[in-house]
């Protein structure tokens, strides 16, 4: 792991850990983000036009996590 070659970061509190985590992703995603947004906004589009058209196709957040949890292996599922 990387941050076994940086004693600095592993001695590091847990909100120092997020704090750095939090860097670091805001260092990498305004790089990622710019040639994604336009595919990303033409999928989403593209996704709600099928939802206005054919409504009957969605389910909602509680039907889908149902659906998952029927279809996931029992050591998958927390029973807590």
């Amino acid at each position: 792991m990387i941050i076994d070659s940086l004693p600095e970061v592993k001695g590091l509190g847990p909100e120092e850990k997020w704090q750095l985590a939090e860097e670091l992703w805001g260092e990498l995603m305004p790089r990622e983000i710019g040639a994604r947004d336009h595919a990303i906004e033409i999928l989403v589009n593209e996704r709600m036009e099928h939802y206005h058209a054919n409504p009957e196709t969605a389910i909602s957040w509680e039907g889908l996590r149902q659906k998952l949890d029927d279809s996931a292996p029992d050591y998958l599922i927390s029973r807590v």
